[in-house]
């Protein structure tokens, strides 16, 4: 099943989008909002849950069975996993930043969850109309 005749622009903006958090992650210090707990683990969450699905959009279909469907999860969430682990190593050059462990499992669960939510709609959706 096709997913978008627009998959390049999804390559083009995940590309953008890491380079923005590569900003973000060269910045000593983040205007983050210490109003909920673990406020930060909730930001990578959702920062690196963006560019797993920016990932996901930029290939030319969706899988047909479910084990290529699971085998693409997995890919991208270790595409996610790498570049949250580049991000972490980064922040050590970063003065007034530090790698955490805990910031990389954050991301990692992000991407994991979004790109699987987003096969799952989207495996859905195609059984429902077909």
């Amino acid at each position: 099943m096709k997913l978008t005749t627009h998959y390049r622009l999804y390559r083009v903006a995940a590309v953008l989008w890491m380079a923005v958090i590569f900003f973000l992650s060269s910045q000593s210090k983040l205007p983050l909002p210490n109003v909920i707990p673990s406020t930060d683990k909730l930001a990578h969450a959702i920062t690196f849950g963006i560019l797993g699905i920016l990932f996901a959009c930029s290939f030319k279909r969706i899988p047909e069975d479910r084990h290529a469907l699971i085998k693409r999860i997995v890919l991208l969430t270790v595409m996610v996993t790498l570049y949250g682990a580049s991000d972490e190593t980064h922040q050590l050059f970063v003065e007034g930043r530090d790698a955490s462990i805990a910031d990389l499992i954050a991301d990692t669960t992000g991407g994991l969850i979004s790109v699987s939510v987003f096969y799952y709609i989207s495996y859905r959706t195609r059984h429902i109309n077909t």
